[in-house]
């Protein structure tokens, strides 16, 4: 009976042990490295993003900002990029960049060295590339429509509606 006991036992230690040993693969390395003081979040301006991308020459401050960004979590790969992209970057810095650059006066995020950064701490939580870059475009994508831009737009297109604005014809059905 004893015996059985310890077989019951030994069994038990090497299911945890498995267990243990797939948590460790899943949760992002311990952060040791400190990140640097010129990191700040989100990045405002294009002098901002400089001074980051000059920071990132620096392969132990890319492990670092990596390991920190692997931290932000999400419940699926766009949740994940999303939440680290809005980290990252403002709105007003956002809507001045696409992923190549081609289309009027944007620049390239795809040639920043915060792109390869992303894409790692991604990776981290089982991201493909692909997901990452996907995530990445269309968070770009949809930079001007944050914080009211989508709304101005389409007042804009709209324009004032029998020589009232719009929101003075809503208030004035609303008193009827």
């Amino acid at each position: 009976m004893i015996f059985r006991a310890l077989e019951e036992i030994k069994a038990q230690v090497r299911q945890n042990t498995f267990l243990l040993q797939a948590l460790a693969k899943k949760q992002p390395p311990p952060t040791t490295m400190r990140l640097s003081d010129d990191f700040k979040f989100p990045i405002q301006s294009l002098e901002e993003l400089r001074k980051v991308e000059k920071v990132l020459g620096d392969k132990l401050q890319q492990k670092a900002l990596t390991s920190y960004l692997a931290t932000l979590g999400g419940v699926n790969p766009g949740d994940i990029v999303r939440r680290i992209m809005r980290h990252l970057l403002s709105d007003a810095l956002a809507v001045q960049f696409n992923w190549l650059g081609r289309r009027g006066q944007k620049m390239a995020f795809s040639a920043l060295s915060l792109t390869a950064v992303i894409r790692g701490a991604a990776a981290v939580q089982n991201v493909t590339a692909s997901d990452c870059e996907v995530s990445i475009k269309n968070w770009l994508k949809y930079s001007g429509d944050r914080n009211g831009g989508r709304k101005r737009r389409a007042e804009q297109q709209q324009g004032p509606v029998n020589g009232m604005s719009q929101t003075k014809s809503i208030k004035l059905g609303t008193e009827n």
